[in-house]
């Protein structure tokens, strides 16, 4: 067993004694994969989306090896959640797993008021802040350390452009209530305003805001994007 499945195999294992001492601890076999879990390809997503996962947990300064606070921020969560939903989904996607990611994808719905469609590609690192309400569309293209707020949509618009989805860069910043439409480009570390309506490529390291959005602030300096990622506490 390679790196990757020994950490996630025991990141199975923690969430399982982590349920087993709690009220909850009729479901904890359901990290039990061997025993719950008889097909081997799902095992392997569900293992392949705890790897992925762990790096989304760092953005949370939270890790597998620190049990209590790990266990008690997934319990009251709904993002966190939505996230490992995601990160299994996808994986069972990428093996052509037929209906099963669509599975996943509406159960993860309805627990979490979160929509991220299991064909979209989100690198490591996503961070939902509140995360109620936001849609990611099918087929998006989203770098690593992206963070998205609440209410926000990314897809494709209706007329000539649908079915053509956003492609967004690294450590990219969309506050709530935003919406990116349609073949756009989203430059790395941009940060997208409350409410904006982005419906045209956007370069790298700006502010952009409003109905449609247009650039507000150029050329953000290191410092500059160091205070709206800190803002977000990285």
């Amino acid at each position: 067993m390679n790196r990757e499945r020994t950490v996630t195999a025991e990141a199975a294992e923690f969430f399982r004694s982590c349920l087993s001492s709690t009220p909850l601890r009729r479901h904890a076999e359901l990290f039990d994969f061997d025993r719950v879990v008889s097909d081997q390809a799902l095992k392997d997503c569900m293992l392949d989306g705890l790897a992925d996962f762990a790096v989304d947990l760092a953005r949370w300064q939270l890790r597998f090896d620190e049990p209590k606070d790990l266990f008690e921020r997934l319990l009251l969560a709904p993002q966190l959640e939505a996230t490992y939903f995601y990160r299994v989904s996808h994986a069972c996607f990428l093996r052509d797993m037929k209906q099963v990611p669509q599975v996943i994808a509406a159960l993860s719905r309805l627990l979490t008021g979160t929509e991220i469609y299991f064909s979209a590609e989100i690198k490591p690192g996503l961070k939902l802040i509140h995360g109620l309400g936001c849609v990611i569309g099918t087929g998006c293209r989203v770098g690593s350390d992206f963070t998205v707020y609440q209410g926000v949509t990314i897809g494709d618009k209706l007329g000539k452009d649908t079915g053509k989805q956003p492609v967004i860069g690294d450590r990219v910043i969309v506050s709530a209530g935003a919406q990116v439409l349609g073949p756009v480009t989203i430059g790395s570390e941009t940060v997208i305003g409350a409410n904006s309506v982005v419906l045209d490529s956007v370069p790298e390291r700006c502010v952009v805001a409003g109905v449609p959005a247009q650039v507000k602030i150029a050329n953000l300096s290191d410092e500059a994007f160091g205070e709206f990622w800190a803002a977000i506490k990285g």
